[in-house]
């Protein structure tokens, strides 16, 4: 059995092994089935969701654990950063106090890459993405961090935000393989 607690900080786990979710395991994640089926309901699932979409009277015991990110881009139009507008309070105490940051500038380079190439994945498909990484804390607990990616668009068409959730799994065993 998986549980899903409260988050201890980014530099009390060690990542590793990192994969894409299909989408039957992002609605497996009890936290992004709430926050997909209440963007479902503005939305009624036929077109990108805009900010406005994101009411968060219906996802209030989710508030924590999401985010908003601004995306930046080149003079080609490519994403090549994003700046945390909003992070709920479990996001910046995992995290640090990102709000107004820049992923560039991040501490630790391998998760801002993650983050910026996620961010351009659901730019160019304008597609839910979610990923897993596992990890160890210093405790010597396996945990696996789920992060969600829900595309937002003021037209329709361009993606200009994205707007998304953490959640952590943890058990005194090794995690299945990827």
């Amino acid at each position: 059995m998986v549980s899903f607690l409260a988050l201890p900080t980014r530099e009390d786990i060690q990542f590793g092994r990192y994969r894409s979710l299909t989408a039957d395991e992002i609605r497996a994640v009890p936290r992004f089935d709430t926050l997909l089926r209440a963007i479902e309901r503005r939305t009624g699932g036929t077109r990108l969701a805009s900010r406005q979409d994101i009411r968060p009277a219906d996802f209030k015991a989710e508030l924590p654990n999401v985010f908003i990110w601004d995306l930046i881009r080149d003079q080609t139009g490519r994403v090549v950063d994003a700046r945390a507008r909003l992070t709920g309070t479990e996001m910046s105490h995992f995290y640090g106090e990102i709000t107004g940051q820049r992923w560039s500038d991040y501490i630790a380079p391998e998760v801002a890459e993650r983050a910026i190439t996620s961010c351009r994945k659901v730019s160019e498909t304008k597609q839910v993405f979610a990923y897993l990484v596992h990890g160890i804390t210093k405790k010597q607990f396996f945990v696996n961090l789920y992060v969600l990616y829900v595309p937002l668009s003021p037209d329709g068409t361009t993606v200009d935000q994205v707007f998304g959730a953490i959640a952590l799994a943890h058990g005194e065993t090794e995690p299945p393989p990827a």
